[in-house]
């Protein structure tokens, strides 16, 4: 069952260089994963900071984002532009 995640805590255990990301889901349950790369814990980051609404499928442990259009960007933040 797909459930949207309400807040999230991401852990790297510098001994064992492992990760590990704690959800908590809108039913108010709890999931738990491990990550067994930095690259992995860092894809998780980003997803999880940066898209919304964030969902967790329990059964088969999948994190994802919700439908977005086709070319959508990041917005660029800077006020200053480069021109050519």
């Amino acid at each position: 069952m797909w459930l949207k995640v309400i807040d999230y805590s991401l852990y790297w255990r510098i001994r064992n260089n492992k990760g590990e990301v704690w959800l908590t889901l809108e039913n108010q349950s709890s999931a738990h994963e491990w990550l067994d790369t930095a690259t992995e814990f860092n894809a998780i980051a980003d997803l999880l900071r940066n898209e919304k609404p964030v969902y967790y499928e329990t059964e088969r442990g999948y994190l994802g984002c919700g439908w977005e259009p086709t070319g959508e960007g990041e917005k660029n933040e800077s006020p200053f532009v480069l021109e050519h």
